[in-house]
């Protein structure tokens, strides 16, 4: 499905531009920020044989490059479907330093820091309708790709116990990424052919952040229920959510 989806967008620019009959290109530049979503628990081993569910720590927003081009089909005057190519810079960050009780009058100090970027070529489908003439409001909706390009973290050592089955301790992440896009632009008509336009974005992706084995993980039991974690306690089932903040211009070309 994700090979379909990626071979029908790469060409999607190409198939427009042919059967168009009004045609747009853009160049937009910004920035993302970025988190794990909250709603899965982090688990930090506090010794004693203990793993702490650390629920008051969010993943922190961590801030990247965003900037590609797009090009735009309009089906209508007002009904666009857009598509593009962007370097897209997402990532993750957990920086928590606390002393927490692990059992009655055992106390520990927990002292937990990982900083991720992720580089992804990224490829999005959208459906846009815009109201106003001279100053448009554009609301989209549409899908994602993201392909993966390079990582790079920082962290602190993370031990867990001896006695565990050993499981990996590298940041596997998923080489692709599906997701839903929901956005849109204030755009102003600066001459016939050229828009200056504002665009703001929120991106939520399907697929999990991390592509691991099930033999790579590390399983922890707790009273609420059993949970597989990476070696840096990060819930396998883990996703990043984005907010895009861009600006750029756009030309018409038929």
């Amino acid at each position: 499905m994700k090979k379909l989806l990626f071979i029908y967008l790469i060409f999607l620019p190409s198939i427009l531009i042919a059967q168009s009959k009004k045609f747009e290109i853009g160049f937009k530049s910004g920035i993302n920020l970025s988190k794990i979503n909250n709603d899965k628990k982090v688990f930090i081993y506090a010794g004693y044989g203990a793993f702490v569910s650390i629920n008051d720590m969010e993943s922190g927003f961590k801030t990247g490059f965003v900037s590609g081009v797009d090009a735009k089909y309009f089906i209508s005057n007002r009904t666009s479907l857009v598509s593009g190519l962007y370097y897209s810079s997402k990532g993750f960050k957990f920086d928590y330093s606390k002393t927490v009780e692990i059992f009655d009058d055992v106390y520990t100090k927990i002292d937990y820091y990982l900083n991720t970027k992720i580089e992804y070529l990224e490829i999005p489908l959208s459906v846009q309708y815009s109201f106003g003439n001279k100053i448009k409001f554009i609301p989209s909706a549409g899908l994602y790709l993201d392909l993966l390009l390079d990582q790079y973290s920082e962290t602190k050592p993370f031990i867990m116990p001896d006695d565990m089955e050993s499981g990996s301790t590298e940041l596997k992440l998923s080489k692709t990424i599906i997701g839903l896009k929901l956005g849109g632009n204030l755009s102003y008509n600066f001459s016939e052919k050229i828009n200056l336009l504002i665009d703001i974005e929120y991106n939520n992706d399907f697929s999990k952040v991390f592509d691991y084995e099930d033999n790579e993980l590390y399983t922890v039991n707790t009273d609420d229920g059993t949970y597989e974690v990476t070696a840096f306690g990060v819930n396998a089932e883990s996703k990043l959510r984005s907010l895009t903040l861009m600006a750029g211009l756009t030309f018409m070309l038929f």
